[in-house]
């Protein structure tokens, strides 16, 4: 019999109560032990909702009887949390953004690896089985050598009441939607990034920043990825390749019950990989547990995974005082 593993859920947020907890119910070994928000009212609702106990932050965190706790809060928070979460001995699935800077990243990152616990990023796209496809194809050559990579995630302009609208919590889209796209290029790339450049901008009536382009240079191919606020609806990418390309719609975001395809074109043929649909949340829970009980060494979404897009994300989110731009 597999070992039980009692989890927790710090922060009622929608992506928990549509994705994330309906996953960790349906999972044969985890437990769902609590949920906690800063509102009681919230708590209440959520616990009655998925038939668990209400706690606080610190209530929650304090609980010996829990085994790891999933964070969902605003990206500002990761880090006051998340290091609550590891001090306590307990495994930590921490909500995309990592954090907001590289130090908080290492911080957290070192913490776990001293008390040998596991901290994941929950980037759930990478355990659909469309990505896991499109990354066979790729290594397998079916393009031949990747020569360009263009990947674009945006969305229309957010009302100023959303969280990630908010500069104190850490809005903007550099730590809201940039990590998708960023994370496909540094996935794929299985060679040095050599350097990189960016254009980031902000519009008149919001506070953060609103989107953005970013340029990898890797030593055989370049990247170009385009994200934020403001957009028509685009989540999408193109792999270009000495011998053909590979081009996905709705690539990272996309409904548990949509089937997928992948359009591969090489000289003078065509064809579509169809991929059926699949729950990326729930493959995503059941990679946390089989790294909590010790069972997977890959280690993706974690330690390397991790420092790599935050050194990145850290910089760009770093410059924002002086290189903004108004648009």
């Amino acid at each position: 019999m597999k070992k039980i593993i009692k989890i927790g859920v710090l922060g009622c947020s929608n992506i928990s109560q549509k994705a994330l907890l309906p996953a960790i119910c349906n999972h044969p070994n985890f437990q769902l032990a609590g949920v906690a928000s800063r509102s009681n009212d919230k708590a209440l609702k959520f616990s009655k909702l998925f038939k668990t106990l209400p706690y606080s932050y610190d209530e929650l965190i304090n609980d010996d009887d829990i085994d790891a706790i999933y964070v969902s809060l605003p990206v500002g928070l990761h880090y006051l949390w998340g290091k609550k979460v590891l001090q306590s001995g307990k495994h930590l699935l921490m909500e995309k953004t990592f954090t907001v800077s590289l130090k908080e990243a290492e911080e957290l990152v070192s913490l776990a690896l001293q008390n040998n616990i596991v901290a994941m990023e929950a980037l759930m796209y990478t355990y659909h089985s469309l990505y896991q496809k499109v990354r066979e194809s790729v290594l397998e050559g079916t393009i031949g050598k990747i020569r360009s990579i263009e990947s674009s995630f945006g969305f229309p302009s957010l009302p100023q009441d959303n969280i990630r609208s908010q500069k104190t919590i850490g809005g903007g889209a550099i730590l809201d939607n940039l990590i998708y796209p960023l994370s496909l290029c540094l996935n794929l790339a299985n060679e040095k990034l050599v350097d990189y450049n960016y254009k980031i901008y902000k519009d008149d009536n919001s506070e953060v920043d609103t989107r953005g382009s970013l340029q990898l240079h890797f030593t055989s191919f370049s990247a170009h990825l385009t994200y934020g606020f403001g957009y028509m609806y685009r989540n999408d990418y193109i792999i270009w390749g000495s011998d053909g390309y590979l081009k996905v719609n709705r690539g990272f975001s996309r409904p548990i019950n949509l089937d997928a395809e992948i359009l591969v074109v090489k000289q003078n043929n065509e064809k579509i990989i169809k991929v059926k649909q699949d729950n990326h949340f729930y493959n995503m829970i059941d990679a946390f547990y089989q790294k909590v009980i010790g069972q997977d060494i890959i280690y993706m979404n974690e330690k390397e995974n991790i420092l790599q897009r935050m050194e990145i994300i850290s910089e760009l989110y770093q410059s924002l005082d002086v290189n903004l731009e108004k648009f």
